[in-house]
């Protein structure tokens, strides 16, 4: 699929000037640094979960099923594949063995919902959104089964007797949004526009806030400390050009269908760490601090690695 360089480039620095609207806001005291938490909370309950059902209000095409089919197998697979990526290069990069499990974490799952998902509907459209949403549904399954039982490995005995909540699992309000999209689509229940018109506001607020909170959280860590945590490079530079230039390469020799797939697979890649994960570690008694200093890293660093990446393969 080819989008024209000066749509590419001209969408993504709108984007990047948004994550600047939210550092400035931080650092010139107009809010404070504490209004995320809430802001983050509204985005992911119902700004974003707007954005994935209104991408799934389109006319009924087994095509879209069947691309929906492919793309959550290819997650799958591409999940448990950067799991495995990532726990090789904690060890060719000697990474510090207390911290292998998140820093293999923070390298395999990407921020998918705060940022991967504004970029590709603004890039790509709705439709490339619905099959991002698909996406989304192995990256919660694996993150809180395999994920969790891989970040416990930083805990010394850890793990034993501890059990994942299959409803947390299932129940995100990503995954609801996308099976109620589903069940929309499948069904073909025509939405009235007094209800439509609250989810398209809703879905048009996602993009903005989501750029700003990630600015505002980029105000949370000094970079000179930061530059100083070798685990934090290392991760930074998987993330952001490892992992991706290894997928990219292989899924532009899979034979997709829909030509829209590997753009959305690919920009998915492409993200910072998960926003999730430092929370994640420190609700199983982990040190977060990696976390926090990756997605600070890849927030930052990616606003050079994700034009170039995508110029490079759009």
């Amino acid at each position: 699929m080819s989008v024209p360089m000066s749509v590419l480039m001209s969408n993504l620095v709108g984007l990047f000037l948004l994550m600047a609207v939210g550092v400035v806001l931080v650092k010139g005291k107009a809010v404070p640094i504490t209004v995320t938490g809430y802001l983050s909370k509204l985005l992911m309950t119902v700004m974003s979960p707007a954005m994935i059902v209104r991408s799934m209000l389109q006319p009924f095409s087994a095509d879209f099923l069947k691309d929906s089919a492919v793309v959550f197998a290819a997650g799958f697979g591409l999940y448990l594949l950067s799991i495995a990526t990532a726990q090789v290069l904690t060890r060719v990069l000697r990474i510090s063995r207390n911290r292998r499990g998140l820093w293999t974490l923070c390298v395999a799952f990407p921020n998918n919902g705060f940022m991967g998902f504004p970029i590709i509907q603004a890039l790509l459209g709705d439709n490339a959104l619905a099959l991002a949403a698909i996406m989304g549904i192995p990256f919660n399954m694996l993150l809180y089964t395999l994920g969790v039982k891989v970040l416990l490995a930083d805990r010394a005995g850890a793990g034993e007797g501890e059990t994942v909540s299959l409803r947390k699992i299932l129940l995100t309000p990503t995954n609801v949004a996308t099976a109620l999209g589903l069940a929309l689509f499948l069904l073909q229940i025509p939405i009235p526009q007094a209800l439509y018109t609250p989810i398209d506001y809703l879905a048009n607020m996602a993009t903005p806030m989501s750029m700003l909170i990630i600015g505002m959280g980029l105000t949370r860590c000094s970079l000179p400390r930061v530059l100083r945590d070798r685990d934090a490079l290392w991760a930074a530079l998987s993330k952001l050009v490892v992992l991706p230039v290894l997928v990219y390469c292989l899924v532009k020799f899979l034979p997709f269908g829909n030509a829209l797939i590997a753009p959305v697979i690919f920009i998915t890649v492409a993200m910072p760490t998960a926003a999730v994960i430092p929370a994640l570690a420190e609700q199983h008694g982990i040190r977060p601090e990696l976390g926090v200093e990756s997605n600070f890293l890849t927030g930052l660093f990616c606003i050079l690695t994700v034009p170039l990446l995508l110029s490079l393969s759009l």
